[in-house]
């Protein structure tokens, strides 16, 4: 999601956490999702 595609350019971090989010109980598991996220407050990227 956040390397440039030909078909697409590059989402930034946060618009990627969005999409994510956005599309948790769609196409990603809420619980790989949500701890994906903790992961990445836990170590402090900022998003």
């Amino acid at each position: 999601m956040t390397n440039r595609r030909v078909y697409r350019q590059p989402l930034s971090p946060k618009q990627a956490i969005d999409e994510l989010w956005k599309h948790r109980n769609k196409q990603f598991d809420p619980r790989i999702v949500e701890q994906f996220i903790n992961l990445l407050s836990d170590l402090s990227f900022s998003i």
